[in-house]
């Protein structure tokens, strides 16, 4: 068994400058879309926090790694959120859909209770952002935004890495 409390949850590499190269509000509403859509570091971020009270008695590794992660992700959240802001919108839990703000829903959210498949949807969810991320780094022209984007993707990958070993040991 793996000591736990030494697995990185994120990448050793520096996250670049948080800045952009001039305002663009459709590259802001982008990032409102990470910070709190379907598929969002709020989302993460508090599915960890359920996953985090629904492992605690039983699980005291996965506890651990949730409550890890759920700061990374916060990390996450507070770079997209500079970077709405810095691009002309404001960084509320909200994003545009139909062209309204509509604010972060817990209902974005699947709730499982079982460690599998509480592990296989926070894998999902990684799997996912990395993909949104991907196609927003094809869409933007500002080379800080992307780098930013780019080096989030290196600790969604971390945690995929992560999630897989927590399902080989408890799940296989």
């Amino acid at each position: 068994m793996l000591n736990y409390k030494v697995i990185p949850c994120a990448s050793d590499l520096p996250y670049p400058p948080v800045k952009v190269c001039a305002r663009q509000p459709k590259y802001g509403r982008l990032m409102l879309d990470s910070m709190s859509g379907a598929c969002s570091e709020t989302t993460a971020l508090t599915l960890y926090l359920y996953n985090h009270f629904i492992t605690s008695m039983e699980y005291e590794d996965v506890t651990y790694l949730f409550r890890k992660i759920a700061v990374v992700e916060m990390h996450h959240l507070a770079i997209l959120g500079q970077l709405a802001f810095l691009s002309g919108e404001e960084p509320r839990l909200w994003c545009e859909q139909d062209y309204e703000k509509v604010y972060w829903s817990p209902d974005y959210s699947k709730y499982p209770y079982q460690i599998k498949e509480l592990l296989l949807n926070a894998r999902q969810g990684e799997i996912e952002a990395i993909a949104q991320y991907d196609k927003q780094i094809m869409a933007i022209e500002d080379e800080y935004i992307t780098a930013n984007l780019k080096r989030i993707i290196l600790d969604e990958k971390i945690h995929i890495n992560i999630f897989d070993h927590l399902l080989t040991e408890y799940c296989s």
